[in-house]
Formats: C-alpha cells, sequence, structure tokens
C-alpha cells in the first residue's frame, strides 16, 4: 500500500514539473518540388540515402526537449560535413558548411539554400497550451536547385 502512494506521489509531482516547465517537440519535414527523383546521400549522422519522389514528403520526429522554446533550427544530417545531393540519379550539388568557393556545383552557408544556412528553412511555431510548443522545420527542394545542381554540364 505505501508503495501505491509513493508511486502516485511521485507520478504527481513528475507531471506537475512537465506541466509547468513545458516542453518543446521538434519536426523536420523535407519536401520534394523540384519535378525530379531527389537523393540525400549518407553523411556521419545519417546511414542510408534519403530518396524522395517529385512531390513527396518526408516526416522525422526530432524529439522533445523541457521548456518552451524554438526548437531545432537546421535538418539532422546537417552534421558539420558536405551534405551530397543527387537529383534525377545524376545531377549533384554539395552543401557546405563554410564560406569557401569550391570545385562543381554547391551551396555554401551564404545561400539561402545551404542546408547549413537557417534562412533555408521554413519554421512554424504552434503554442501548445500555455507552457509547451509544437516546432515543425520545413526544407523544400525546388525547381531552381535542381538547375543549380544542373550547372557545368
Amino acid at each position: 500500500m505505501l508503495d501505491r502512494v509513493y508511486f502516485t506521489v511521485s507520478i504527481h509531482i513528475l507531471n506537475s514539473c512537465i506541466i509547468r516547465d513545458g516542453y518543446t517537440a521538434s519536426s523536420f519535414i523535407i519536401i520534394n518540388n523540384s519535378n525530379v527523383l531527389v537523393k540525400i546521400l549518407p553523411s556521419k549522422t545519417m546511414s542510408d540515402t534519403l530518396k524522395l519522389k517529385n512531390n513527396e514528403l518526408l516526416k522525422f520526429e526530432q524529439g522533445s526537449t523541457m521548456g518552451k522554446g524554438n526548437g531545432i533550427n537546421l535538418a539532422f544530417f546537417a552534421d558539420g560535413n558536405p551534405v551530397t545531393v543527387v537529383f534525377n540519379s545524376e545531377d549533384t550539388i554539395k552543401h557546405y558548411n563554410d564560406t569557401l568557393n569550391h570545385v562543381g556545383n554547391y551551396y555554401n552557408i551564404k545561400s539561402e539554400r545551404c542546408f547549413y544556412n537557417p534562412k533555408s528553412y521554413t519554421k512554424q511555431i504552434e503554442p501548445i497550451g500555455k507552457h509547451s510548443n509544437d516546432v515543425k522545420l520545413y526544407y523544400t527542394f525546388t525547381q531552381q536547385d535542381y538547375l543549380d545542381a544542373q550547372k557545368g554540364k
């Protein structure tokens, strides 16, 4: 009986802390509006190739953090290393976490299309009651991304 009382009191305390401090739930959503197949090649934080058909959407739940906040700012695979994107199985562009000039087709952090530039994303923050937020971070591949990957042909 005493164990049940301790358990009930513990759950009540835990619930009141979560309600008081709140939380932020984050999701990353990637959309392909490029009119061709898109592949994001593996990196250190992503072991498999992501494939998106035209007009396809992929959603990744990124978990929750304590406290009401603004959530994630970059894609989970933007881990500091170059990220390679392949359009139509042959045209590539790399996303770099620097401001340097590179050989080939690339976006560096100055580009508003680069995975490493927060301006490349659309963020939607929806309050969940008074103490919590649901954050959705969107990145959309466009026809211009495909054209940029074709440069130099």
